[in-house]
């Protein structure tokens, strides 16, 4: 029987018959090139490796044509025009995005989901906010892919590229001339780079790579050249490079200059070893000295009256914060200031004598002022959501907080850091109502006891006594804490009566480092096991069937996702994995590969080797299974999971297959990682075919309203 389905939308759903053809197409079948690997003397047969070369005319034919066939098997889903129309309204939205206080003003972002950074704003305290950039003012052919003021507020740095790359380059505003200055910073790539204003605003740092060759974005592997200097009004070619570290090297470099920025501080880390070091600020001569170094997770939140303030897992899985006088940096002359708590320190920032201290309570966003003698208040966060912390100019004693969740884009708050006020400073108008919808936390037993955290989203007043379609994504990766973030496509589905949900699996941040390394390397396999079982609990508590089940992960998570997919294939109603890393044994081929050797192991050390090839997705596709039907997103031009792990893992699934359920690609033409489109319209496409897939392949009837 058909799931009847609240819509808003009229839509006229097909039957549940997935044929090999699409109304004058025929899926083109991949041809197998078998090519054998050794692996610590185990041959590995690989019959698509020949798709990795992307550019070669006959791997285009073959994408284009999977691509064609993909867009033809969802088009004719009825009323996607009313779709589009109602995706457009929830995504006409000039987002209030990241804001910094400097210099006495307030520098704000607009921006559209699925587009980006739309304008730069800044607004004087007690003025009118003006227009400094637009996206596509910046330079031809590039577009504003973000921005950094001055601590005095008089220059604005700001990046821009190809929208789908992630290779950019800088020039400088000067505000107090309203004109924008003549050289350009090149060699930053956003995936690994940032940059760092001096506390005197005199000059900025950033981490430099050697430029790939023209059509080599895809292919070569970062080289890094070291932290440079560079001064306003200069040449590039007169900047300093202050840090050593070059080559292509597994090591990866961040520098700071926070609280009173007496020191820049360096911390080099690779899959074993954090190395701090500092310089101190205004000296030409200065160099880097090693201060301290730890195999935990450490990161620098500002100095104050000569002692340094870190943030570190050494001693805390679920972290403190230590200060270090640097003249006598070990460890054992560290002062706690402050400990580990039953929760999880996701981040800190310095404000003066206290510390700004963003917790996750069983992956509930939580913040906390804390004072250097100890004293300490909560500050209540106005709708609860997920949010980020930007610290004004240091002394100034404020700060602003970006606050958002699934079905909200946000608003940006004013922190008056000594009181603990919160003040709104603007809010991002939206078609839907947020109190509409009701986001609760559930928790399940993964497959080795272990208790993991859930967020359920749906419409206030849904029918929860029946089971209905359920969009599940899961992440497990990086550290990061999962709680449920603004998309507009998933907005639409929940409006149309589906359910979300976004279980916390291990290899993410919600209960720290612990939690983070029991999903990662040789655990990888835990994350996974909570995935599927936060499946299992869906189907078990009522909220959905396996054949209503739909399954989504994207990058670091595409793996995932992928392979709880191969382990459990009658778990799940259908998969939509975007832009995702998939072959396990052959990641470091790829551009920046050899930065995720810390989370996934290393291929060409036996002891990780054995590992991934027993959960690598496209080494475990099992011939003769019946696979849900699977949709890959993937960007023509994603630099950092190229497309041929997608291209890879589609014809493997597709071979296999032996049911009638479609495998398919669906591409982004010229876009990037993590880009639905790289213009509005584009997007759009991209949601629209997402939602028209899900549509047809679980069989969901929306005629009722």
């Amino acid at each position: 029987m058909k799931y009847a389905i609240q819509a808003v939308l009229m839509i006229l759903c097909t039957s549940l018959s997935v044929p090999l053809t699409a109304g004058t197409l025929t899926q083109p079948v991949a041809k197998r090139v078998p090519v054998s690997n050794e692996y610590h003397g185990h041959t590995v047969v690989d019959p698509y490796q020949w798709l990795e070369q992307m550019s070669d005319d006959a791997v285009r034919s073959w994408v284009m044509d999977q691509d064609a066939f993909a867009r033809q098997f969802i088009k004719n889903v009825p009323g996607r025009e009313g779709l589009r129309a109602r995706l457009k309204r929830i995504n006409d939205v000039a987002r209030i995005g990241r804001a910094t206080l400097a210099g006495g003003k307030l520098f704000f972002a607009k921006s559209r989901p699925g587009v980006g950074i739309l304008s730069v704003w800044v607004q004087p305290e007690g003025g009118e906010a003006r227009r400094l950039l637009t996206r596509n003012g910046v330079e031809k052919g590039s577009v504003l892919k973000g921005f950094v003021p001055s601590p005095d507020g008089r220059y604005l740095a700001y990046y821009f590229g190809p929208s789908s790359s992630r290779w950019v380059r800088i020039k400088i505003m000067d505000l107090t001339r309203g004109a924008v200055l003549g050289e350009v910073v090149t060699g930053l790539n956003t995936r690994m780079a940032s940059l760092t204003w001096a506390r005197n605003s005199q000059s900025f740092y950033y981490e430099r790579f050697k430029l790939p060759k023209k059509g080599g974005e895809l292919t070569e592997t970062f080289h890094y050249l070291g932290i440079y200097q560079h001064r306003p009004g200069q040449p590039q070619a007169k900047d300093q490079r202050i840090s050593v570290g070059e080559g292509e090297t597994n090591w990866y470099f961040a520098k700071s200059v926070l609280g009173e920025g007496r020191y820049l501080v360096q911390i080099g880390r690779n899959d074993k070893l954090r190395v701090v070091s500092i310089r101190e600020e205004g000296r030409e001569d200065a160099t880097f000295r090693e201060l301290f170094h730890l195999h935990d997770p450490v990161g620098f939140v500002g100095d104050y009256r000569g002692l340094l303030y870190f943030q570190t897992n050494d001693g805390a899985s679920r972290g403190r914060i230590v200060a270090v006088d640097p003249k006598s940096p070990e460890p054992e002359h560290w002062k706690e200031v402050v400990p580990q708590s039953e929760h999880t320190l996701v981040s800190a920032s310095l404000e003066g004598d206290r510390l700004l201290l963003s917790y996750r309570v069983h992956a509930r966003p939580e913040l906390h002022i804390q004072s250097l003698s100890g004293k300490r208040m909560k500050v209540p966060i106005p709708n609860g959501g997920f949010f980020g912390v930007g610290p004004g100019a240091y002394g100034d004693g404020l700060a602003t907080i970006g606050s958002s969740s699934l079905v909200d884009p946000g608003s940006i708050y004013r922190l008056d850091v000594k009181r603990g006020k919160v003040t709104l400073l603007a809010r991002t108008e939206s078609s839907q109502d947020p109190d509409d919808f009701v986001i609760r936390q559930e928790f399940f037993q993964s497959k080795d006891g272990t208790r993991v955290p859930m967020f359920i989203v749906e419409r206030k007043g849904a029918d929860n006594k029946e089971p209905g379609p359920l969009f599940m994504y899961g992440y497990g990766a990086g550290s990061w804490s999962a709680f449920p973030w603004y998309q507009p496509h998933l907005v639409a589905w929940l409006e149309m009566g589906g359910r979300y949900a976004l279980p916390g699996c291990r290899g993410g941040g919600e209960y720290g480092a612990t939690w983070h390394q029991a999903g990662i390397r040789h655990h990888k396999q835990n994350g996974i096991d909570d995935f599927i079982g936060a499946a299992e609990h869906l189907i078990r508590k009522g909220y959905t069937t396996n054949k209503l089940l739909a399954i989504n992960g994207g990058s670091a998570s595409g793996q995932l996702v992928a392979a709880a997919l191969v382990q459990r294939p009658d778990l799940f109603g259908a998969a939509l994995i975007e832009w995702p890393a998939i072959d396990m044994l052959r990641f470091k081929q790829y551009p920046g590969g050899k930065y995720w050797v810390w989370g996934n192991g290393d291929p060409d050390v036996a002891e990780d080797f054995a590992v991934l090839r027993k959960w690598s997705p496209y080494q475990n596709v099992a011939e003769g299974t019946c696979y849900p039907p699977t949709m890959l997103l993937l960007g023509e031009k994603d630099e950092s999971t190229v497309a041929a792990h997608g291209y890879k893992f589609q014809a493997a699934l597709q071979h296999a297959q032996r049911c009638e359920a479609p495998i398919l690609t669906r591409m982004i033409w010229d876009g990037g990682h993590y880009q639905y489109g790289n213009h509005e319209e584009q997007t759009l496409d991209s949601w629209i075919d997402i939602l028209s897939f899900l549509i047809k392949v679980l069989d969901i009837d929306t005629t009722s309203s």
